[in-house]
């Protein structure tokens, strides 16, 4: 398990973006938020996630939205599917 502020140094990111990426990308967890006095812990794959559409979001100035939607469409069928070619941009980065 892995804490957002362990990404952040490792990465060389500051540790708001890597919070909001994770509220705008992941689920909530209700056992864990501000005022419960817990640090949310990722999963690899959660990480994952949260990179892969930080760098969507931060390198090609994609919407929150879409870079969601990429992730939940095309990326999942890549990372599970085992086949790069379903895993397609075109419609995001016109």
């Amino acid at each position: 398990m892995i804490s957002c502020r362990t990404i952040a140094e490792e990465y060389d990111l500051p540790i708001s973006s890597v919070r909001r990426w994770v509220k705008e990308f992941l689920p909530p967890k209700p056992s864990v938020g501000r005022r419960m006095g817990k640090k949310r812990e990722l999963s690899q794959t959660e990480m994952l996630d949260v990179m892969f559409g930080g760098f969507l979001v931060h390198s090609f100035n994609v919407s929150f939205p879409a870079a969601k939607q990429a992730i939940n469409d095309g990326f999942y069928r890549w990372k599970f599917g085992g086949c790069f070619f379903e895993f397609k941009l075109s419609y995001i980065l016109k």
